[in-house]
């Protein structure tokens, strides 16, 4: 009686294995046979296959989307995105305050409204400002210290509202100094010293914005005329907002005097 007994649990549990190894065989098998079947999917997990859909689903797809598509996701679904063959992707301009439709179609020098929009960064020329159109671009400023547009459209810079422009020669063996006088809420700006020379001897040249040394060149660098130094900065060096802005020249030697150009604003 043991031994039937023995021999059926034996059977049983024998039979229990091979059922495990045929489960997890059909489950090797099965997996990429669904894949096959469906044609292609995305595995949302580890159990679950969605089929991809085609654009011809439509909006609101919950899943199967391949994100190697343009969709946006709009907090519960992922959307196609729209456009058109002419615009191309089409874009929210909702938050943009004003009305976009006046860029570029308003008249010169008319005032500075909420309802414009600049299409390029513009500056301000004064508390109540205005504007001035470009021939080629849709809004250009009519102002000192900012950009002016020539007849073909093209920008160039000019110089702020308070000139600074200066040429001076020295006395005999003395300092040149050039003081370009600063103002409060303002900074002075040297875009070119055009011309540092001595009648005879050489020299070197200094810029101080208010005590501090900011620039400075090796001595003998200032030569003898008709050679002459010259030095430019393109977008200006800048002194610190209401510090005056010192340029020296030291002394040529006994008898020699020294002429400095220096091209500056402040604004």
């Amino acid at each position: 009686m043991k031994s039937k007994i023995v021999k059926y649990v034996g059977a049983g549990f024998g039979a229990f294995i091979v059922g495990v190894v045929l489960m997890l065989g059909a489950t090797k098998v099965v997996y990429p046979a669904i894949s096959q079947l469906v044609g292609l999917s995305v595995a949302q997990s580890t159990t679950l296959l969605n089929n991809v859909r085609d654009g011809a689903a439509g909006d609101n797809v919950p899943n199967g989307v391949l994100m190697s598509a343009i969709a946006g996701y709009d907090g519960t679904d992922f959307d196609r995105m729209r456009g058109t063959i002419t615009y191309g992707l089409l874009t929210d301009v909702s938050r943009i305050n004003g009305d976009v439709s006046v860029i570029g179609t308003n008249a010169d020098n008319s005032t500075n409204t909420t309802t414009k929009i600049a299409a390029i960064p513009c500056r301000a020329n004064a508390a109540a400002p205005t504007w001035t159109e470009g021939n080629q671009v849709p809004c250009s400023v009519d102002l000192a210290g900012g950009l002016r547009t020539s007849g073909s459209g093209a920008s160039s810079p000019v110089q702020g509202t308070t000139l600074l422009n200066t040429r001076q020669a020295s006395a005999a063996n003395t300092l040149n100094t050039i003081t370009l006088t600063g103002a409060a809420n303002q900074r002075v700006h040297i875009y070119d010293i055009g011309r540092a020379d001595c009648t005879a001897g050489t020299s070197s040249l200094q810029v101080v914005d208010g005590a501090t040394l900011i620039y400075d060149t090796n001595a003998a660098t200032v030569p003898t005329a008709p050679a002459t130094f010259t030095k430019s900065w393109p977008t200006g060096l800048t002194g610190t907002t209401g510090n005056s802005m010192i340029v020296y020249v030291f002394a040529c030697g006994v008898g020699n005097t020294s002429t400095v150009v220096v091209q500056a604003d402040r604004f």
